[in-house]
């Protein structure tokens, strides 16, 4: 089993890949973290300025405003740079998918529904295009730019600083509740969304029969079953996302107005909070840089909960057992001169039900050959074994003198043609 995150490894390879994009990320988030910085730091001295009486110097006036502008184009370079990166991350996490696709074994398309796979590569792909399109990146970079809030602030309110101190473990904690809830009901979503894309091709392959035998309202019904199980799980996780942003913002208020009030309560607490009119502005603008990240974090849970829950579906069909290497040992001479052959072959789909017993038949050069018999005796089994799809319990299976499983792909289409008896 693959114990490497699947994504982590495509971020890696992708990294390695393209490492100017990478460097190009790491560059404009730092740019990004400080420019947003300081604009009110520039916007305390201009107010401060205003309040003694001397009026704002036009240089500090313009230094705002290009500073404003500057951090306005760093944000959304850093938005680009993250949304190329991550389609690169996604382009080499569906390259590994589709390897991954053509060394599976016959036997894993029998036994998983093909709407389940194609969910995989379509609905999963798309949660981890998502997560670096949305939100991974920049909720990093909006960490980073917390810790830098948190450092202006100790200089400027120490009282500020504890409050938060107390508040942001908190909502930290609060935060990986509806983390936990959010994921949950995610995954239960991804389940039902890939019972869905398995339910709908299987009524169009049978829609002939589901109308001879008046099957439309069972069929129906069972979809209607597993439309309501997705839309049950979305609620969940849109009550959990409706509820957490209106918390971020009642406890930003609450902050805010508990250091206005303490810094009118007397020299004291004044100097606790170390707020004059300049300082009081660029605080309140520094805590809603604060909130404003959680506030995002909140709106992003549902993505990136989502792409946990396609993360966890990639990995598990990445770890799905590979085709086995068919033995290479010389056949025996007599079945070399042989077009087709099966020798003493016993194969089965189940271990306790197998289908052929020491089944041999051979076929000369030239000569041909119709299978007939009823439905299930065996006759699909037959072409399986011969295209290499299974390899026999025991015995041998050969076809011009190759045994059947170690003939290369590219070669398999100069020696045979093949039509299946279903087309969809």
């Amino acid at each position: 089993m693959n114990n490497e995150n699947p994504v982590w490894k495509s971020v890696k390879g992708t990294l390695q890949a393209h490492p100017r994009t990478g460097a190009l990320v790491a560059v404009l988030v730092v740019l990004s973290v400080t420019t947003s910085l300081l604009p009110p730091l520039v916007l305390e001295k201009a107010v401060d300025s205003l309040t003694e009486g001397r009026g704002i110097p036009w240089q500090l006036g313009a230094l705002y405003i290009g500073l404003i502008v500057l951090s306005d184009c760093c944000e959304t370079a850093q938005n680009g740079a993250i949304t190329l990166f991550g389609q690169k991350v996604t382009h080499g996490l569906r390259s590994t998918l589709c390897a991954k696709l053509d060394r599976l074994p016959a036997r894993y398309f029998t036994g998983h529904p093909s709407g389940q796979t194609a969910s995989v590569f379509v609905n999963d792909g798309d949660t981890i295009d998502a997560l670096y399109s949305d939100g991974i990146v920049g909720m990093l970079a909006d960490a980073c730019k917390l810790l830098g809030i948190l450092g202006i602030l100790w200089s400027r309110s120490r009282g500020l600083f504890a409050i938060l101190c107390l508040v942001l473990p908190l909502l930290f904690m609060l935060t990986r509740h509806f983390q936990r809830g959010t994921l949950a009901a995610q995954r239960e979503n991804r389940r039902a969304i890939g019972r869905v894309n398995s339910h709908v091709p299987e009524t169009i392959r049978n829609i002939r029969t589901i109308h001879t035998l008046g099957k439309e309202p069972y069929m129906e019904d069972r979809y209607d079953s597993l439309i309501t199980d997705s839309f049950r799980a979305i609620n969940r996780a849109n009550v959990f996302d409706g509820i957490y942003s209106p918390i971020i913002l009642v406890t930003q208020a609450a902050v805010v107005a508990v250091i206005m009030v303490g810094a009118s309560q007397g020299p004291a607490w004044a100097d606790l909070f170390g707020l004059s009119v300049g300082s009081a502005v660029a605080v309140i603008a520094y805590v809603g840089k604060i909130f404003g990240p959680l506030e995002s974090i909140g709106m992003e849970i549902q993505s990136i909960q989502s792409a946990m829950a396609g993360i966890q579906h990639i990995g598990e069909f990445l770890d799905e057992p590979e085709r086995e290497p068919v033995s290479a040992s010389p056949l025996p001479e007599e079945l070399r001169q042989k077009a087709v052959a099966f020798s003493h072959v016993t194969f089965g789909y189940d271990p306790a039900r197998p289908i052929l017993r020491d089944f041999s038949c051979s076929l000369e050069p030239g000569e041909q050959a119709i299978l007939m018999g009823p439905s299930g005796c065996g006759k699909s089994t037959l072409f399986k074994l011969l295209l290499g799809m299974y390899s026999p319990w025991q015995g041998n299976v050969a076809l011009l003198g190759h045994r059947a499983g170690t003939i290369p792909e590219g070669e398999k289409r100069s020696l045979y043609g093949c039509v299946e008896q279903e087309f969809s």
